[in-house]
């Protein structure tokens, strides 16, 4: 069995979950790592990497096309939020002809769940409760629309990943903070769409208060349908640099019927991870959609979930429900570690 990993970044851990797995099921095969920085931490510690041209080279999709049709992977798990997008664009089709499973959304999901103004209008469409969401462009339209006064709100990029160009601002401060934000918008050669004027590349969301849930639904992987099998859940109690730092896991439950819903309308593969905000009355309003593994997974892992063993037990036909369970209420917290990442044996270059 083959599983190649797309861009795993400072993910250390998920290599080595994929490779445990293997290991594991007593199956001969390999874990290798796709990425375009060879320094990246995650690069060497598979058991081989393959560098890759940056997602806008055209080489980049020539190479990935090379490389899966001689490798004929079970599975690719790609993780970067800029890497689906382009996938999603017809290359993670032409994959599949050499992949059993290309863990990447139909292009129109695809589309919903990279744009934040998009994701709010579908999602507000088939009953699932969101912010409200407007264009930094519309803001004459925000302040004579809402009819409860609005304490802050939540102003990011509409194309971002990772909390970029994140501010939270009162209705006084929402002027400075929209300029902030634009200020931190990506250069045009690195935006999705650049030919939109700056004001339609900035949202602005009502904050809503209450806790932040990330919530993990795990979705088969040959159902002809979208069928969820698991869900995983955390409070957060910490965020550093757009990921969660510390959080406490909880039961998932109250959490099923809105992923549920979530599942019907992007028809997911795999794991699929959801920020939710749950309010003092147990309302839940879904503020962003990731589908991938996303920083979150590893506090459910670490309370005895185990995702990547699952999912191969289901490339080979049946997986074991338990392997979902985890222990609720235990705290978890991320801590750094370092590895050398020069002087690599397992190195490979695309051709």
């Amino acid at each position: 069995m083959k599983i190649v990993i797309g861009s795993a970044g400072r993910r250390t851990y998920l290599v080595g979950w994929f490779m445990a797995a293997l290991a594991e099921l007593g199956l001969p095969g390999e874990v290798i790592v796709t990425e375009n920085d060879v320094t990246s931490p995650s690069f060497g510690l598979a058991h081989r990497s393959v560098w890759m041209p940056p997602y806008a080279d055209p080489a980049y999709a020539e190479q990935m096309l090379e490389l899966f049709t001689a490798e004929r992977p079970d599975l690719f798990v790609p993780l970067n939020d800029f890497e689906i997008d382009l996938l999603s664009r017809g290359l993670g089709s032409r994959l599949e002809e050499y992949c059993d499973q290309v863990l990447v959304p139909s292009r129109q999901a695809q589309r919903n769940l990279s744009d934040k103004l998009a994701m709010s209008q579908s999602l507000a469409a088939a009953g699932v409760t969101t912010p409200r969401t407007w264009l930094a462009a519309e803001l004459d339209e925000l302040r004579g629309s809402v009819d409860d006064p609005v304490s802050e709100y939540v102003v990011k990029h509409r194309f971002g990943s990772g909390s970029s160009g994140l501010r939270f601002a009162t209705p006084s401060q929402l002027d400075s903070a929209v300029a902030g934000s634009l200020a931190e918008l990506p250069a045009p050669d690195n935006d999705p769409v650049p030919d939109l004027p700056p004001a339609a590349r900035v949202v602005v969301q009502q904050r809503v208060p209450g806790d932040e849930y990330g919530v993990d639904g795990v979705f088969s992987l040959t159902s002809p349908t979208p069928a969820l099998t698991g869900v995983l859940a955390r409070r957060k109690l910490q965020m550093r640099a757009g990921e969660t730092d510390k959080a406490v896991t909880v039961d998932p439950a109250p959490f099923v019927e809105t992923v549920t819903r979530l599942g019907d309308l992007i028809g997911p593969r795999g794991l699929v991870d959801i920020d939710i905000i749950r309010t003092a009355d147990g309302a839940q309003h879904v503020i962003d959609i990731n589908p991938r593994f996303g920083g979150g997974y590893p506090f459910c892992h670490a309370a005895g979930a185990n995702v990547p063993l699952y999912i191969l037990q289901s490339l080979r036909g049946a997986a074991d429900p338990a392997l979902l369970e985890y222990r609720t209420a235990l705290t978890v917290a991320k801590y750094q570690d370092v590895r050398v990442v020069g002087e690599l044996d397992n190195v490979e270059k695309g051709s």
